[in-house]
């Protein structure tokens, strides 16, 4: 076997020495600004309600304490005249000192009034209770001297209106005073609902910015995170070419796993290349051997160095099995390397469906009588009489579907082979009513030498090279092939297929890897 050289490609030095806004920083950004765009609406409520604060104060400590000073010298005046017609109309001085009481008590109340509040209406009742207070004083003198008669011209021309104008003064002051309340009051309302409206406008306006932002710092993590993810499935599942959308070029932790993520793929892309390049390589030099041996066991079976005694021809006839089952598992082999190196060679040809189909149930219903299974094949309506496909490779890809389907179905089950057209496309579908396959095995199955964890129930073993024969042989017709399965009932292999396969294009390395393969030398029969 001749060694395999290539000279790997450089590793890809990362720039890890960029500096942008790193995630972190751009995420402590976004909170600190959802923060303060939360937090708007409550300052902006606190200064609103601040002033409606500041109208209820002043209506409890301002006009709540002025309605009881008024009602209290209304009824302090009603003791003034009280005492004045005590001392005057009764010519009774026992009255006098409940009199001087009643007087003080008005200043007292008129000073209070004066020092909470300023106004016209406030100022007469000043001067109203000066005047009461003047005429009071002149009354009591007038008695302590024995002058009632005095006392009771006083009372009658002097006292008297000016108690009515005190009343007056008060009902005026009263007057004024609901109106400044029922201002105050309309005031407050109207401040209440200001903050209302405010604050509803700032949650609004709060909710909607912290929308955005909150927007913008998902899409800004969860998309280039959800595509570096889909990458990451593509390499998994052998697509090393997948470009990610994230640029390379950003200058945040992204940036730098965009670029780390395209060296992997390219390291991962280089190694199945040259995996690939071995195994062709690998093959190709085991056919030679391999066709000697065959050669020469056939010749030894023909008795062309001798007779042979029943004991040595059972041996070479065993040797001879054992040998053709390694030779198809090298040509399996090559099969996959030249697909898996996009040099396999289509011969395409137009197919009539209906008559492809009847060559598949004729040539396959035998292996289903042989497994005890029964086997049937259907073609829709709807499908294409006539497609462009290479007749024995999709022959080979739906026998191997068939076989395994076979292989899988206990005696007394079922396999179909049904067709379907699509607009521009053929469906193809190979359904059974076996073991089925776990759901974390399902994305592996057309893996090389994958073998599902349900080998125990097929009846003849397996190499794990014949779905992934049957995925080179679609994808090298432009189509598609997906499996579907349920454990204890069953499964469903489905391919895709355009009804014009594209002309394959056969790259330079694998040609160059065909026209390796010399031909294969044949012993001769002359001994």
């Amino acid at each position: 076997m001749s060694p395999v050289y290539s000279r790997p490609k450089p590793t890809l030095e990362l720039v890890t020495h960029r500096r942008g806004v790193p995630l972190r920083a751009r995420l402590i950004l976004g909170m600190v600004v959802l923060a303060a765009i939360l937090t708007a609406p409550l300052i902006l409520t606190r200064y609103s309600l601040k002033q409606l604060i500041s109208e209820i104060e002043q209506l409890q400590s301002q006009d709540f304490r002025a309605s009881l000073l008024l009602g209290r010298l209304r009824a302090t005046s009603d003791l003034v005249r009280r005492g004045d017609d005590q001392i005057g109309g009764l010519r009774d001085s026992s009255g006098a000192p409940a009199l001087r009481t009643a007087v003080a008590t008005l200043r007292v109340l008129s000073d209070s009034l004066s020092h909470l509040t300023a106004g016209a209406s406030y100022a007469t009742i000043d001067t109203a209770v000066t005047a009461v207070e003047q005429l009071s004083k002149r009354s009591l003198d007038a008695m302590s001297r024995g002058q009632f008669d005095t006392v009771d011209t006083l009372t009658l021309r002097n006292v008297r209106p000016a108690l009515l104008k005190l009343a007056e003064a008060v009902s005026t002051a009263e007057y004024s005073l609901r109106g400044e309340t029922a201002q105050r009051v309309i005031k407050a309302g109207e401040e209440t609902e200001q903050a209302r409206r405010v604050s509803t406008l700032a949650l609004w306006m709060a909710l909607l910015f912290a929308t955005i932002v909150a927007a913008w710092i998902i899409f800004s993590i969860s998309r280039p995170v959800a595509d570096l993810q889909y990458g990451m499935e593509r390499v998994a599942a052998g697509q090393f070419d997948h470009k990610l959308a994230i640029a390379s070029r950003r200058r945040d932790e992204f940036g730098r796993l965009a670029e780390s993520y395209a060296a992997m793929a390219q390291r991962l892309g280089e190694l199945d290349r040259l995996k690939a390049e071995f195994v062709s390589m690998a093959s190709h030099e085991l056919k030679t051997p391999l066709n000697v041996i065959l050669g020469y066991l056939t010749l030894l079976d023909d008795g062309v160095y001798g007779p042979l005694n029943d004991k040595q021809r059972d041996v070479v006839h065993t040797l001879e099995r054992q040998s053709h089952s390694l030779n198809r598992l090298v040509r399996q082999l090559l099969d996959v390397s030249k697909y898996d190196a996009g040099g396999a060679t289509l011969n395409l040809q137009p197919l009539n469906t209906r008559a492809f189909f009847a060559e598949l149930e004729d040539s396959l219903v035998v292996l289903a009588h042989q497994r005890g299974v029964t086997f049937s094949v259907t073609a829709a309506v709807g499908m294409p009489v006539e497609v462009w496909w290479d007749r024995d490779r999709m022959t080979e890809a739906i026998g191997n579907l068939v076989t395994n389907a076979c292989k899988f179905t206990a005696r007394g089950g079922v396999v179909a082979l049904h067709g379907d057209g699509e607009p521009g496309s053929v469906r193809i579908e190979v359904r059974d009513s076996g073991v089925g396959i776990p759901a974390p095995e399902l994305p592996h199955v057309f893996r090389k030498f994958f073998q599902a964890g349900n080998q125990d129930a097929a009846s003849v073993a397996g190499t794990g090279l014949g779905l992934a024969i049957v995925r080179g042989i679609v994808e090298a017709h432009g189509g598609s092939v997906h499996v579907s399965s349920e454990v204890g009932v069953g499964t469903t292999f489905t391919i895709l297929l355009p009804q014009r396969a594209p002309a394959p294009r056969r790259p330079a390395a694998a040609a160059a890897a065909a026209a390796q393969q010399a031909p294969v030398a044949i012993p001769s029969t002359t001994p």
